[in-house]
């Protein structure tokens, strides 16, 4: 079973997935998706996949409850 990070990371790469190879090429994103696209592509590669978008939001959760937690201090 999917993690909620996993589940929407796949939902992203097939939303966005024009040749069917489970990857996303910058080019394959709208023009206001682009600044987004850095940030999901850990590696650089120019291609992100579901496992970097998995990471990337999973990373951006918890530093989000991180600062929630020190704000709450």
């Amino acid at each position: 079973r999917l993690s909620p990070y996993q589940q929407k990371a796949v939902e992203l790469i097939e939303r966005f997935d024009e040749d069917g190879d489970d990857r996303v090429r910058r080019t394959d994103v709208p023009l206001r998706f682009q600044l987004t696209f850095g940030k999901l592509d850990l590696n650089g590669n120019g291609e992100i996949t579901s496992g970097e978008v998995a990471e990337a939001i999973e990373q951006f959760a918890k530093a989000e409850r991180k600062k929630r937690r020190s704000k709450s201090d």
